[in-house]
């Protein structure tokens, strides 16, 4: 069954007939719609997804091809729905827990000097009977310190100043596209809307204030305000203090990282020796 389609191919939900009929998600890319690096690019998001371990990202399994022109490759699949549709907030204390989950996926990714750079609503999916979500789509991960590293890419709602301005970036450029999520949790919209050049010009020069109203805790605005700040050193230092910061501006406790969370940083090492 088809369960998305997008400018290079689709993604479809398949059963895997090798593996005691266990479900997967498809993705399937037509190369000749990506220009003559597609397949490496392809190569490249399948090497970058198959070396993280962690329960709130969507692990792979297979990568290959079809025919010349079009690739392959599956993963496990995700249950729930976009975090668009939920109706979580930022400033709603029951939802801190699947907020800790997002900022502990990013602060993984981060740790492994790896960048998102694209997190946004469809990006993030949520299983809210499970409580659980799940960060998704690799497509333009970069590897920090690539020379790939400065190249526009990502949703335009969502991208932090530095990238459209062609600068280094860093953690905190995602964390400023977390931010542009929080906000779209926050008032149902996103803070810049416009035409491409409209929405890159705000986010260069316009500060988006959270209007009155949206939110009854003046605390939780701040922490979106200062994640969207244009400037990346006044923005949070990590996702981890995200959701620090989240938990402790809705009066509530963080709960201990889980067990399969912490895993993932042994699991995706490197054995450097014996000892």
């Amino acid at each position: 069954g088809l369960l998305g389609q997008g400018g290079m191919g689709q993604v479809y939900q398949v059963v895997d007939e090798h593996a005691d009929g266990r479900r997967l998600a498809l993705k399937l890319a037509h190369l000749s719609a990506g220009g003559s690096r597609a397949i490496e690019i392809l190569k490249g998001e399948f090497a970058l997804l198959a070396s993280l371990v962690h329960p709130n990202l969507a692990e792979v399994r297979d990568f290959g091809h079809v025919r010349s022109d079009v690739a392959y490759f599956t993963q496990r699949l995700v249950s729930g729905v976009p975090l668009s549709q939920t109706g979580l907030r930022p400033d709603d204390p029951d939802a801190v827990p699947i907020w800790a989950q997002l900022c502990r996926a990013l602060e993984y990714l981060h740790g492994k000097g790896i960048l998102h750079r694209d997190i946004k609503p469809s990006n993030i999916l949520v299983d809210l009977d499970a409580r659980h979500l799940t960060l998704l789509d690799f497509g333009v991960s970069r590897v920090l310190g690539s020379r790939e590293d400065r190249l526009l890419v990502g949703t335009f709602a969502y991208m932090p100043p530095e990238a459209i301005a062609g600068g280094p970036v860093d953690a905190r450029s995602d964390l400023y596209s977390l931010g542009i999520t929080l906000y779209r949790q926050l008032t149902g919209r996103v803070p810049f809307e416009g035409t491409h050049s409209q929405v890159l010009a705000a986010h260069m020069g316009q500060a988006p204030a959270l209007p009155q109203g949206e939110t009854g805790k003046p605390a939780v605005a701040a922490v979106v305000e200062r994640l969207l700040d244009k400037e990346p050193g006044a923005r949070y230092a990590s996702a981890a203090e995200v959701a620090h910061a989240l938990a402790r501006v809705n009066g509530v406790a963080l709960d201990a990282e889980p067990a399969a969370s912490l895993a993932g940083y042994v699991l995706s090492g490197r054995f450097v020796g014996h000892e």
